[in-house]
């Protein structure tokens, strides 16, 4: 009586832990379809600040040479009075 409680007992701890591992298979694989579009988002979103950085650094040129303008208008201004 005792073995076969004992075999029923182990039985039942074998099946629930199959099915605990299958639970933690399929939470992994969802895990990992999360982590993959994380992780195309992420290059995506570097990809922008790359461009947005390129076009900052492009703006800055600009107002530079904006700049060294308004100051070569203001000698011309000046040399005039």
């Amino acid at each position: 009586m005792k073995k076969n409680l004992l075999i029923g007992i182990l039985g039942f701890v074998s099946v629930f832990s199959f099915a605990f591992g299958y639970q933690q298979k399929v939470r992994a694989d969802k895990n990992e379809v999360i982590a993959l579009e994380n992780e195309k988002r992420a290059i995506e979103l570097e990809k922008a600040a790359e461009a947005a950085l390129d076009e900052a650094k492009h703006q800055k040129m600009i107002a530079e040479m904006n700049i060294l303008e308004a100051m070569k208008q203001r000698e011309i201004a000046a040399q005039k009075k």
